[in-house]
């Protein structure tokens, strides 16, 4: 969020120095900013909701044909789906748990196991097609311990490092 608001305003603020306004005094211009600036950050957060509910289009016309196909699918081709589905969730979890400070880990095992509880009481039939998947499923686990003094900030910044590579 800091970043998209940041991105905003800066394109605010460009935008409000091109020639095509009239702003008389400094209070207009910062008026003017301040608007276009909101305007630009509404446009990101909308743009990035669009993307998210996108993200079952890549390859199929919504989750209705994707779920078609998966019922549709035998052997290889219905692990390969499977296979990729999981990957698309586990890195959508990862974008938002990300860099996990050492006080935060306890709590954040706890949390993820709170949550999958829950889904598995609530939709046990597909609790026992995941547990099947899991046992298929071949991954590794990649994580890396940070010196203790590394600031949260400092932190996920080297995350995103990592992650990029």
């Amino acid at each position: 969020m800091e970043r998209k608001m940041i991105i905003s305003l800066l394109i605010g603020y460009i935008t409000a120095l091109l020639p095509i306004w009239d702003w008389n005094t400094r209070p207009e211009l910062f008026a003017g900013t301040i608007v276009l600036s909101i305007t630009c950050l509404a446009i990101l957060n909308w743009l990035q909701e669009k993307g998210e509910n996108e993200m079952l289009r890549t390859d199929f016309n919504g989750y209705k044909e994707f779920e078609k196909k998966l019922m549709n699918a035998k052997g290889i081709e219905l692990f390969k789906l499977s296979t990729e589905r999981t990957r698309v969730w586990v890195n959508e979890l990862q974008e938002i748990v990300g860099f996990i400070p050492a006080g935060d880990i306890v709590f954040v095992i706890a949390a993820l196991s709170i949550v999958a509880e829950g889904i598995k009481k609530e939709y046990p039939e597909a609790a026992q097609t995941a547990e099947a998947l899991l046992s298929r499923l071949r991954y590794t686990v990649k994580s890396e311990v940070i010196n203790d003094n590394v600031t949260e900030a400092a932190g996920r910044e080297l995350y995103k490092e990592f992650k990029n590579k």
